[in-house]
């Protein structure tokens, strides 16, 4: 899937990733391609980005997640 994290200032991310995890204000929600199209709140956790390769881990404090077809973008104050 796409995948665009931004803060207010500037992208932190933007590239390919097989799943996403991100810290839900009601748990943990794992994200991969051409998910059920919903927009979620993001509480203070960790984003998770997994890809064929490796692991990436971005700090958030809060933020929200909008998820529509192949693409996850995420807007988010990072810790």
């Amino acid at each position: 899937m796409k995948l665009r994290i931004n803060t207010v200032f500037q992208e932190i991310y933007s590239g390919e990733a097989s799943e996403v995890v991100l810290p839900g204000d009601e748990g943990e929600l794992s994200v991969m391609d051409f998910h059920q199209p919903i927009v979620c709140r993001l509480t203070r956790g960790a984003i998770r980005i997994i890809s064929r390769r490796s692991v990436k881990s971005i700090p958030v404090i809060d933020g929200i997640a909008h998820i529509e077809g192949d693409t996850l973008k995420v807007m988010a104050e990072v810790a």
